[in-house]
């Protein structure tokens, strides 16, 4: 019995490092829309430092470049040709160390409104926590799981900025010259953004989707797996989690027609149903 504790112990610790890290997830989320970041306003200093701040936690997880040899890709749109902003994009190698063959992708953009007029408070920070500071923290955690134990097909992380300028970052990104490999490889696109802050969604989008597809699948089975009793619901009908088809994309257009993507979140929008928490949930949540 001595014996094995060991065993044991480590098998629990790996487990607790393949679970998500809420409070990790919180931290960088409440770093990246402090004041200090001023709201990562758009052809802002202070969104290049979440873009470099991001492609440095990439590094340390061991992804390696997709374009060029940097994490960060700079990129410039024609409105304002001389200023030079940044995507992240990173991938981390699949089982077998390779990057090659096809890839599951994973992201949400980076920047947010920033200043702007001051609210009845006087505060004139926009700051953007799940629009999309908690999207960022979380995609970076599944980067972080995966690269802990990484599956059959290499994961891209993308973090797009400009987005609130109408998705340029992704839309540059992929109107590079070398993209076109990139995309023909690329099966499934997740994008993470905002939150459900006053319960837990029961719709989740799919850009551009069809429910018959595999990514959609999965997320539906995932969907339905977070029903539990831990959960009060506002509605009897609430009690199923379901997809709603959509064309919407929050992150990356639509590059090809059989490229699915599943934009995790609440469907709609202020109307958009949730399932009520529990307060012991709700307090373990914040």
């Amino acid at each position: 019995m001595v014996g094995c504790a060991p065993r044991l112990v480590t098998a629990t610790a790996a487990g607790a490092e393949l679970r998500a890290d809420t409070v990790a997830i919180a931290a960088l989320a409440r770093e990246l829309s402090s004041d200090d970041m001023r709201g990562r306003g758009p052809w802002s200093r202070d969104a290049e430092r979440a873009a470099r701040r991001l492609a440095g936690i990439l590094e340390q997880l061991g992804a390696r470049p997709v374009f060029g040899d940097r994490l960060l890709v700079p990129f410039a749109v024609p409105e304002r040709s001389r200023d030079t902003v940044f995507n992240v994009v990173g991938v981390l190698p699949a089982r077998d160390r390779s990057v090659t063959g096809e890839l599951i992708g994973i992201g949400s953009h980076l920047d947010h409104l920033g200043v702007g007029p001051p609210d009845a408070r006087g505060d004139s920070i926009y700051n953007g926590f799940l629009d999309a500071a908690v999207p960022m923290a979380m995609t970076l955690d599944v980067a972080r799981r995966y690269a802990r134990q990484p599956g059959d097909r290499a994961l891209v992380v993308m973090f797009f900025n400009l987005e609130e300028q109408g998705l340029l970052g992704s839309k540059a990104l992929l109107a590079r010259a070398d993209a076109q490999a990139f995309v023909a490889r690329l099966r499934l696109f997740v994008g993470v953004d905002a939150g459900s802050p006053a319960g837990e969604a029961v719709v989740w989008q799919l850009m551009g989707g069809s429910p018959t597809h595999a990514g959609a699948r999965l997320a539906d089975s995932l969907a339905r797996a977070r029903v539990d009793d831990d959960v009060d619901t506002a509605a009897p009908d609430q009690r199923r989690l379901h997809l709603l088809a959509t064309r919407r994309a929050d992150s990356l257009p639509h590059p090809r027609r059989d490229m699915e993507g599943v934009l995790t979140g609440t469907a709609g929008r202020g109307d958009a149903p949730l399932r009520s928490l529990s307060s012991a949930v709700r307090r373990m949540a914040l």
